[in-house]
């Protein structure tokens, strides 16, 4: 994400700097210019390379570390939910992935992995989180351990699923149904 910050204020430049040192530790990539005159700021605009526009008004506003985090965090999700980009962190890693290379999400024993094109990434988070994350997405949750890209899905059959790479997956007894509806839909829907 390409942000512009303009200020006129050195208390608040010094303040939103600071603030977006941590978010880099978050959000990644993430890279913000500063700008202080009205002249740079114009320039930069007509240029027409950021994502985001950060303009300062009321000399002595208090915004918090966490707000301008999970604002942050926010638009990005926002600005890449159709273009289906996802971030995940693990560690030092940071990890962004296309949604049409995810081919399942899966836990085991409360470690949370990213199965795609290119391989493994073990990450910070929680099925649960991730289903939230993919609802209304071309995914399914094949059981309490694995949410599927339908994307990726080339058979269904009985209580497996066969991906597009020759991956066999489970499907529990529970959720047959509803992934044997949800691999027909998004047939049709193509």
């Amino acid at each position: 994400m390409k942000v512009a910050v303009y200020s006129s204020s050195a208390e608040w430049k010094q303040y939103m700097e600071a603030c977006f040192r941590l978010c880099e530790e978050e959000i990644q990539p993430l890279e913000v210019d500063f700008l202080t005159s009205a002249n740079s700021f114009w320039s930069a605009i007509r240029k027409g390379k950021y994502d985001v526009v950060l303009i300062h008004g009321m000399p002595g506003m208090k915004v918090s570390r966490g707000s301008v985090v999970n604002g942050a965090k926010r638009l990005w999700e926002e600005m890449t939910g159709d273009g289906a980009r996802y971030i995940w962190r693990f560690g030092n890693q940071t990890v962004a992935l296309e949604e049409d290379e995810i081919y399942y999400i899966g836990s085991f024993r409360k470690a949370v992995s990213i199965y795609t094109v290119k391989g493994q990434y073990r990450v910070s988070t929680s099925m649960k989180r991730e289903e939230e994350r993919f609802r209304g997405k071309e995914f399914v949750r094949i059981h309490r351990n694995c949410l599927v890209n339908l994307r990726h899905v080339k058979e269904v059959e009985g209580t497996w699923l066969k991906l597009d790479n020759g991956k066999r997956l489970q499907v529990s007894t529970r959720r047959r149904r509803q992934v044997r509806e949800a691999f027909l839909n998004y047939g049709k829907g193509r």
